[in-house]
């Protein structure tokens, strides 16, 4: 594969040709309208599914959840997933270079961030190699999210283990009336996006959709690491009304990659010998998701789906193939006196095969996890709706593991029209990776007379790390301004650490002492904070969005641990974080945001403290066409966000970056 093996930037400077082209002779200057600046009444209005697997309205949600909107995410401009996540209160955005992120919620960040779920439409895309998300290759088009639901805090009761710290569920548009868009991005480093979307009724019960994009980016940290991205996509589904009551519903996506690195390979064991070079990790991933639905009397619901997912990613160190199957039966029950009873069923499976090198290997090569589990959550509406209390559970079998028992009990009292107060403990699990289990790493050698090679490598002995999580939180909305706050305390047993194991010689070869590091479960951990987002509108055509998030943790080794490292560390998460965004609407069809990014240093990984500020303004030439001027990072040319330690650079960094977006609609 060639660095330039898409040739999305044609692509882009055609779409972006023809969206102007089309309305070159149309006149300018329309009148603008504002519907997209929500009132403060309405932002707790928002429906979310994801914290009790039922649409709740945000107000009535006794979880730290937030919602980003199809118009949140039109109009910030951004071309990527991790890039809109920083949008949201309480997630952790680190860039670590142009293709790399690490995303995490209330602590344990990294490029593989473990204690967070991942899901696209309900479906799970957390990695069982190496429990995280590859952000590069979770490429959904921006212009095909309906929303993305984020709540903080767990939710194994519902979706099982690994949703540990929080969830991350992007839902995409469904099939409706006729129409579709055509965007373009130009900018610079490169960058270069297109897409093209168009849906249209068959007949009058179905409907259909499809799109085809792609998007390129050249260096941005050449001086330091090669990280160009390139990327194609395609994808679309239908959806047929069987009755009145049934609706079916299926969805295609295909995405294929090319992220580049410099990265630090081993072509000698013994003397241990490392070379740098530049590679490609190639990622091929295809999702197919079929959902019926049928709506029961009093507002219930039957729901049954089935998926599967084929991901293929490979580069120099190691080589994966994933196929994963996914089938779910859920009954939301109407509503039966005070009580509201979901129940349900789900068996996810998955078939991974990997090959690896002298740099890191796991074994063995083939490895098949199951994740089997039955839930059921009541919630009991009390003292005249003024109060819910939901208790629920899963319970879950894996593989390798065994069962697991994730309880929660939530309550939330409507104080007033306006207030709410809502409290929760639960507890959930997070299963070892395959890698953690099975991985074989060369990390370095000591060099001597006789040299001692420091080798990583995984336990099959490995056990879950569980969390019991304790939160409270409150909301409070008025006509101009809202509050939302939320705290928590979270301990964690058995969490996964390294460990040393004893020394052995080895007399074969080159005679050399190995020492080896090893994962173990005696870590236990205790984090604490919270988060505030708080809203203000001082007139109808402006509004300010503040949010804050506070995180501590401390640790402490088992009595018996041989740790090589001190226990004492930061989670790799800032303690302060949080932004201001500013959002007008002006006359004649502009508008303009800006928002100020700051995040503490980072002193387990030697990361500064640093503040970003990225701006936008739109123009909505016509009713169908809008153009905007998109700056991310004005503050600086560069700066460092986090720590890469994917190879042998250091660090990467987010650099200034200036786009210009164009969007038809037709």
């Amino acid at each position: 594969m060639t660095r330039k093996s898409i040739s999305s930037k044609r692509l882009g400077m055609l779409l972006l040709g023809v969206s102007m082209m089309a309305h070159a002779s149309a006149s300018f200057g329309q009148t603008h309208d504002p519907a997209w600046l929500r009132s403060i009444d309405e932002l707790m209005d928002v429906e979310v599914s994801s914290a009790s697997r039922r649409d709740r309205r945000l107000s009535d949600t006794a979880a730290a959840a937030f919602v980003l909107t199809r118009d949140d995410i039109r109009r910030s401009g951004l071309t990527d997933v991790p890039s809109l996540l920083r949008l949201v209160p309480g997630v952790q955005v680190a860039q670590i270079d142009g293709n790399k992120w690490a995303v995490t919620v209330r602590g344990f960040n990294s490029r593989w961030a473990n204690k967070l779920l991942v899901m696209i439409d309900g479906q799970s895309v957390y990695s069982d190699i190496f429990s995280g998300v590859y952000w590069d290759a979770l490429d959904v088009p921006v212009d095909s999210i309906e929303r993305i639901e984020v709540v903080r805090g767990p939710g194994g009761s519902l979706w099982g283990a690994n949703a540990v710290n929080g969830i991350i569920n992007i839902i995409t548009r469904a099939p409706t009336a006729r129409g579709g868009a055509v965007s373009a991005t130009l900018g610079s480093f490169g960058l270069s996006t297109g897409a093209l979307r168009y849906g249209s009724p068959l007949g009058s019960q179905a409907r259909y959709h499809a799109y085809v994009g792609g998007g390129d980016q050249d260096a941005v940290t050449p001086d330091m690491t090669t990280d160009n991205w390139n990327r194609v996509r395609l994808g679309g589904g239908f959806a047929i009304d069987l009755s009145e009551r049934d609706n079916l519903d299926f969805q295609v996506a295909a995405h294929h990659g090319g992220s580049w690195s410099t990265s630090t390979t081993v072509v000698s064991s013994i003397p241990l010998r490392r070379q740098e070079k530049q590679e490609a990790a190639v990622s091929d991933t295809l999702r197919a998701v079929a959902k019926w639905t049928r709506s029961l009397g009093n507002g219930g619901t039957l729901q049954s789906s089935a998926s599967w997912m084929r991901v293929g990613r490979s580069d120099s160190i190691l080589t994966l193939d994933s196929d994963v199957v996914e089938l779910s039966l859920q009954h939301a029950a109407g509503r039966k006196g005070p009580h509201e009873v979901t129940w349900g069923a789900t068996l996810r499976r998955s078939d991974n095969r990997t090959k690896g090198s002298a740099t890191f290997d796991i074994t063995p090569d083939g490895f098949n996890q199951s994740q089997n589990g039955v839930f059921m959550q009541d919630d009991v509406t009390l003292l005249r709706n003024q109060v819910v209390v939901t208790l629920g559970a899963k319970a879950e079998r894996f593989t390798q593991t065994g069962w697991h028992w994730q309880p929660t009990a939530r309550a939330l009292w409507h104080v007033s029209s306006g207030q709410s107060v809502w409290a929760a403990a639960s507890r959930a699990v997070r299963t070892p990776s395959i890698s953690e289990r099975g991985m074989f790493v060369n990390m370095f050698e000591v060099p001597g007379r006789v040299p001692m090679i420091w080798q990583l490598f995984g336990n099959p002995a490995l056990q879950e790390e569980s969390m019991v999580s304790y939160e409270l939180g409150y909301r409070f909305t008025a006509p101009r301004i809202s509050l939302d706050a939320a705290a928590y305390r979270n301990r964690y047993d058995d969490a996964v650490n390294l460990e040393i194991g004893t020394p052995h010689f080895v007399a074969t070869g080159v005679p050399h002492l190995v020492m080896p590091v090893v994962f173990d479960n005696k870590l236990r951990a205790s984090t604490a904070g919270g988060e505030l987002l708080l809203t203000v509108s001082p007139i109808s055509r402006w509004r300010l969005v503040g949010t804050y998030a506070l995180f501590t943790v401390a640790s402490r080794l088992s009595a018996d641990s041989r740790n090589f490292a001190d226990a004492a560390y930061d989670a790799a998460t800032p303690r302060h974080q949080g932004t201001v965004r500013s959002l007008f609407a002006l006359p004649h069809g502009l508008d303009a945001e800006a928002t100020l990014y700051w995040a503490g240093r980072i002193t387990s990984d030697a990361v500064p403290s640093y503040r970003r500020i990225d701006g936008r303004l739109g123009w909505r030439v016509l009713p169908t066409l809008d153009v905007a001027l998109h700056g991310r990072n004005l503050l600086d040319s560069r700066h460092v966000e986090f720590k890469n330690v994917s190879g042998g650079v250091a660090f990467g960094a987010a650099r200034r970056q200036i786009s210009v977006l164009s969007t038809w609609r037709f």
